[in-house]
């Protein structure tokens, strides 16, 4: 009986450093190539400690090393001859500043499909972005975005035409991620560690500490709910270019016994069993990862009103929703979380329901199989197909 090549698929970023993205591609990674396809990650900058647990899994990694220019003619030949020697069927390219080298990769390796996936961006986007995006798209079979708000955005205002736009939704790990049950020995141990009590009510979240997460005005508005809420504590878990700047401002403030920064860790899911409440003050998502971890893990969230946070927040049933430019609506939004845990307790609960219901990540790795097959068999048609 004949056998069937497994299809091969090459997920290209520019690092695995800690992040939403990265989280995203870790899950396509080791959950496909358990499932029968051979999947390869490449990072065109650097690689992180994502990568490196892929690599420890068998899963074949590659950091490629991209050169600080406008376009790096060496890298693109590096990455034809890896398509061509590791016989890839599909090149999945994650974000701004990789479509553009896996279109030009793939082009001369015929057999070579190229999808794409944006995972949020700024608006507006710069003149780069627009122009490099508007000529790599037509080399790509399917640009995927990860929310419907970021769909409309890329038809419209990247100009992607629309039949090349499938919206595919993040989704979380609802077995490693979920309430702590009757076990609460990591937060009692993180509690003791931070010198805080079991009456304080943790806000916090885990992300990387880019400008984009807006973590200067999260740790401003802290300290004024800290005057009026002497139990409230704040967490910030992960690493990244920011950190060492909201170091300083939380001392600047006075806030170091009220705020603990925690460099990024594996057992991330541990660190939501600390939190009692999820702050989320980004100035651009596309489907926060974070925001699906912890609605999985139990918690309220309490987020910016942007990206496609309207899409996983029920407002009023799971969490709040606010506005960035009202300081004072954010703090109004937190404060009866912060004094009653009954509707801390509720609102998590339904957000769990939420996550089973709309966000598992079988559901979202049921999508990306489909497309890939669907690329591999040359099913598109259109411009670039």
């Amino acid at each position: 009986m004949p056998t069937t090549e497994p299809i091969k698929v090459f997920q290209m970023v520019l690092s695995m450093k800690a992040g939403g993205l990265e989280r995203v591609v870790h899950g396509l990674a080791s959950r496909l190539s358990d499932d029968g396809m051979e999947v390869h990650v490449g990072c065109l900058d650097e690689g992180g400690a994502l990568l490196d647990d892929l690599a420890a899994r068998g899963i074949p990694t590659r950091v490629f090393g991209k050169r600080p220019v406008p376009l790096d003619w060496g890298l693109v030949a590096r990455l034809r001859r890896y398509l061509r020697r590791e016989g890839i069927t599909v090149l999945h390219s994650h974000n701004t500043g990789c479509m553009l080298y896996g279109v030009l990769a793939s082009a001369a390796n015929g057999g070579v499909r190229v999808v794409h996936t944006d995972h949020g961006r700024s608006d507006p986007d710069s003149l780069k972005v627009f122009l490099e995006e508007r000529i790599a798209c037509r080399g790509c079979r399917r640009v995927v975005a990860v929310s419907h708000p970021l769909a409309r955005h890329l038809e419209t205002k990247v100009r992607i035409p629309r039949e090349k736009i499938e919206v595919i939704i993040n989704g979380v790990d609802l077995e490693r991620f979920r309430p702590p049950g009757g076990d609460r020995s990591f937060r009692q141990r993180f509690l003791q560690e931070s010198v805080w009590g079991e009456e304080d009510v943790v806000l916090g979240l885990t992300a990387r500490m880019d400008p984009v997460k807006n973590l200067p005005w999260l740790v401003r508005a802290f300290s004024r709910l800290a005057g009026s809420h002497p139990r409230a504590r704040l967490l910030l878990l992960g690493d990244g270019p920011e950190r060492e700047a909201v170091r300083r401002l939380v001392a600047e403030l006075g806030l170091e016994a009220r705020v603990r920064l925690v460099p990024w860790a594996e057992d991330t899911a541990a660190y939501y069993h600390c939190l009692d409440i999820l702050v989320l003050c980004s100035l651009s998502e596309g489907t926060s990862m974070t925001i699906l971890e912890a609605m999985a893990s139990g918690l309220p969230v309490v987020a910016s009103r942007i990206g496609g946070n309207p899409e996983l927040v029920a407002e009023g049933e799971t969490g709040r929703l606010f506005d960035l430019d009202s300081e004072d609506r954010f703090l109004e939004e937190l404060a009866p979380l912060i004094a009653q845990p009954d509707l801390r307790q509720a609102m998590g609960r339904r957000g769990r329901e939420r996550a089973e219901a709309h966000f598992s990540l079988d559901a979202m790795l049921s999508r990306y199989a489909r497309l890939y097959r669907q690329a591999a068999a040359g099913e598109f048609s259109g411009v670039g197909a």
